[in-house]
């Protein structure tokens, strides 16, 4: 006998697991499951598989009295009453009729009315019961591992968290004013990519539930060391104050960084050096009230013990991916690679790490990487004197699931054609058949490549097509083997112009893209930077990092690949709410370049570029900054920009 204990807050939830599991043999048709340190509630129910000598399995299922359960984010009420029966649930001023399952369960949903704080729920099961709502907040700390929030006073509680995988549940209490707090050090390893809900429970028993979500930004690449000054940057474009905590992840430990609250449409700076010095170090960015918010690093280089100099910069990634695929790089003379794996888990993880060549593989091994450790490839060391992409994989295993890792590359160069500087970029984690480039040009002193990677074992007819600020100015077709890097240098087709790029698999093969740029004109740019592409369109994008103080000059480059004219309008953020707005027409399959600085003066910003008017759709976005200041931040850097999540 297999039985398995379900509770409101794991309502949502798949069986098994529940929330606890016990077996137990039926001696003589009779059986018990003793549940050692669970407080078995009204509401909860037991799950209870049967199953014979030969495999087969009969379900049943054990009731508690009934309870009202209300979830009013999803304006749902639910429960567990006798089978087959017609109820009326109550909330406010909205009734809902609905029957109960042959397990007993019922599911009603006020598809026409919101459940709000303050509304009273109520239904006739035999007597009348009923709660009045009340809101709940709450927040999961990743480096502290505590959950705590605000609810109804002085009330039992359940908090349940990692609900939908091996669900951990506790019972506390709030205190007079209503708040809470719960360390789970000892029980579970808060990760920052957190699902978990809250529970207020009245005295009848029936219990109003709150769930929440947990999500961080991780930057694989960073370093403090002589010569290194490290920025991440942090944008909260809400309307609210959102909570953030962030967690540097070195070598050889997890360290703790600021808690800061970031005030509603505004911009935070974060100098790394001041909290890690002197360390190779990987960052998670956590909102842990789950809020909506975008991060960013950049890095400036001058007078490094090795000679490295410039600039380099990368969005964070949001979404976790056991593997991960870096179309640039090479290891040519002049040119030093860097792999950055960044493991956010508890436990250590083996990787693959594998470089592709024109031709296809050329080398791999294996790695172990301590738990939320980052880890380091010099990729010269393995594949020197040629150009290459990387695949980099998670072989460990949990759950019948690979762990996730995060993965970047960062380059620098100083070769004997005069590419100076360096650049870096985030990996891809989701091949696909069309990527977008919003950023490039052909202007005398710009170099532009464009980076393919075909990491399918089918080979693919791949078309670039190039757009500037008139419409498309030229296409290239080329063939790409399996497993095989194709490289595009956008000089040959376009000459002397701003150029947005479109590269599709015209098989459809999942391919990945990115582009590099390097700098050296007549004005005083000179560098080097570089970026993914985006493979959907966005109504709105996201720049977090930017700065318009003097010697940085600032441009954000938009990108429309539709048949129709697009408007667009862009906001920048200060450090502490909105300070300018613009909007522009673009013209089908087209480019716009945006100097932020004419804009915004001698300030700190980020930026949304939104697509509005009557038909708004799909565009991308990128912004490229070039530097010379008084204190050695030199060069230039780059990144695409954060669609809407």
């Amino acid at each position: 006998m297999d039985v398995y204990l379900k509770i409101p807050s794991t309502y949502y939830g798949d069986i098994p697991p529940g929330v606890a599991h016990q077996r137990v043999t039926a001696a003589g048709g009779a059986y018990s499951a003793w549940f050692a340190g669970s407080n078995i509630r009204d509401g909860d129910t037991a799950y209870i598989y049967s199953t014979d000598s030969a495999g087969h399995s009969v379900l049943e299922i054990a009731r508690t009295g009934p309870i009202l359960t209300v979830y009013p984010q999803y304006d749902e009420v639910m429960g567990f009453y006798n089978p087959g029966v017609s109820l009326t649930i109550d909330a406010g001023t909205a009734s809902k009729t609905v029957g109960t399952g042959s397990d007993g369960f019922y599911d009603a949903w006020f598809s026409h009315h919101n459940i709000a704080p303050g509304e009273t729920v109520s239904c006739v099961f035999g007597a009348l019961r009923s709660i009045i709502t009340q809101d709940v907040s709450a927040s999961a700390d990743p480096f502290t591992d505590v959950v705590s929030g605000q609810t109804a006073p002085n009330r039992p509680l359940r908090i349940t968290v990692n609900t939908y995988r091996e669900p951990v549940v506790v019972e506390t209490y709030s205190d007079a004013s209503g708040g809470f707090a719960y360390d789970f050090s000892d029980l579970y390893d808060v990760s920052g990519i957190e699902v978990y809900n809250v529970a207020w429970y009245n005295d009848a028993g029936d219990c109003v539930i709150y769930e929440f979500f947990t999500y961080s930004w991780f930057l694989p690449e960073g370093y403090t060391g002589i010569g290194f000054d490290e920025w991440v940057l942090v944008m909260n474009p809400m309307d609210k104050q959102v909570l953030i905590r962030v967690v540097f992840q070195t070598l050889t430990a997890q360290v703790e960084g600021p808690l800061i609250a970031a005030q509603p449409g505004s911009r935070i700076t974060v100098h790394v050096n001041e909290w890690v010095p002197d360390q190779h170090v990987s960052t998670m960015v956590t909102a842990v009230d789950g809020g909506d918010i975008m991060a960013e690093r950049a890095m400036y280089m001058y007078e490094t013990v090795d000679g490295k100099w410039g600039a380099h910069d990368s969005i964070g990634i949001l979404t976790p991916s056991p593997v991960w695929y870096l179309p640039e790089g090479a290891t040519y003379y002049g040119f030093d690679e860097w792999v950055l794996i960044q493991n956010p888990n508890s436990i250590p993880v083996s990787t693959r790490v594998q470089f592709l060549e024109r031709g296809g593989v050329a080398a791999e091994f294996i790695a172990e990487i301590g738990a939320n450790r980052r880890y380091s490839v010099h990729v010269n060391e393995f594949v020197p004197d040629t150009e290459i992409s990387t695949r980099v994989e998670s072989l460990t295993v949990v759950d019948n699931e690979a762990l996730p890792v995060f993965a970047e590359r960062a380059m620098y160069m100083n070769t004997t054609d005069g590419k100076r500087g360096a650049h870096d970029s985030i990996g891809l984690s989701t091949p696909a058949g069309e990527w977008y480039l919003p950023e490039g040009t052909t202007r005398p002193g710009f170099d532009e490549w464009v980076l393919v990677m075909n990491p399918s074992d089918t080979g693919t007819n791949v078309h670039a097509s190039f757009l500037t600020p008139e419409g498309v100015g030229g296409v290239y077709d080329f063939y790409m083997h399996p497993n095989s890097r194709g490289t595009i240098h956008v000089n040959d087709f376009i000459s002397n112009k701003d150029v947005s790029t479109v590269v599709t698999s015209l098989e459809g093969v999942g391919i990945l893209a990115e582009r590099a740029m390097y700098i050296n004109t007549t004005d005083g740019k000179r560098g080097a930077h570089d970026s993914i592409g985006a493979f959907m369109t966005s109504l709105y994008w996201y720049l977090p990092e930017g700065t318009t103080r003097p010697g940085f000059d600032e441009w954000v480059l938009v990108q429309n690949p539709n048949d129709s004219p697009a408007e667009v309008r862009a906001t920048f953020l200060g450090p502490e709410e909105a300070v300018a707005q613009i909007s522009f027409i673009m013209q089908p399959n087209s480019r716009f370049t945006v100097h932020v600085n004419e804009f915004v003066n001698d300030l700190d910003v980020s930026t949304v570029i939104e697509s509005i008017g009557v038909n708004p759709m799909g565009i991308l976005a990128e912004r490229a900054m070039y530097m010379w200041t008084s204190d050695h931040k030199q060069g230039a850097h780059d990144s695409i920009g954060v669609p809407s999540f």
